[in-house]
């Protein structure tokens, strides 16, 4: 009995060590970005149905995410003020697209319950321009930004629909009224020098999808002022990204 019991308290004592954390200091997060169009992987050339009415191919993919924030239970830490995704850049083939877009950011340690980040840059840093900025900044890329909106270009879509003729289309956001907030509520924790993985699902079909059936491209080949067509489409990119 007493070997018993002995057994047991050590037992006990190591499974107690093993859930220990070390939760000082910094570690990283990693947000993995995974890319489709309907459940498909989205990559660089490749054709997706488009709503049965021809085909359509991906050209540009891109986005500003602001104030990425680590959800606590009891506060909030911004982890990272601004930074710039470009999916297609990446996605150059099926593989890529399969592995996922990784973003790496210091976070301190740490029990969190999800993360919250604008898909846009905010009011305050809209109200900046790209000469405020070192050209290492995301911020600093005069390619990002349109002097003729006094805005930051918040998205870019852009593509060909192939649909017996060809029609290209750019669908870019801007303007403080296209900032849309994403949050995602997934437990996790942030210990000293270690990783932990986040993963963010975007589908584009959702994006195009209006009723049921896509976006009249032929009609519409370019968003490029705010408009009721502006605010549906960065609402629709809001809904088509998930956290897991």
């Amino acid at each position: 009995m007493k070997k018993f019991s002995f057994l047991l308290v050590t037992l006990l004592s190591l499974m107690s060590c093993s859930e220990e954390r070390d939760l000082s200091g910094f570690g990283t997060l990693q947000i993995v970005i995974n890319a489709s169009y309907g459940g498909v992987p989205l990559f660089l050339g490749n054709s997706y149905d488009y709503f049965g009415n021809g085909s359509v191919k991906f050209t540009k993919a891109e986005f500003f995410l602001s104030q990425l924030t680590a959800i606590g239970e009891s506060s909030a830490v911004v982890f990272k003020d601004v930074d710039y995704v470009s999916i297609l850049a990446h996605n150059l083939t099926l593989q890529d697209a399969l592995d996922g877009l990784t973003l790496n950011y210091l976070v301190p340690g740490g029990f969190y319950k999800g993360i919250s980040f604008n898909i846009g840059v905010t009011p305050a840093q809209n109200k900046t321009k790209p000469v405020d900025y070192s050209p290492s900044s995301p911020l600093g890329e005069g390619t990002h930004y349109w002097a003729g909106w006094n805005s930051y270009i918040f998205s870019k879509t852009e593509g060909v629909l192939d649909n017996g003729n060809l029609f290209s289309f750019s669908y870019h956001s801007g303007f403080d009224a296209a900032l849309r907030n994403v949050s995602g509520v997934k437990d996790f924790y942030i210990e000293n020098s270690e990783t932990a993985t986040i993963y963010m699902d975007i589908d584009f079909k959702k994006i195009f999808e209006i009723n049921g059936t896509g976006m009249d491209i032929p009609g519409n080949p370019q968003i490029h002022n705010s408009s009721d067509i502006m605010n549906a489409f960065v609402d629709r990119y809001k809904e088509a990204i998930t956290i897991r």
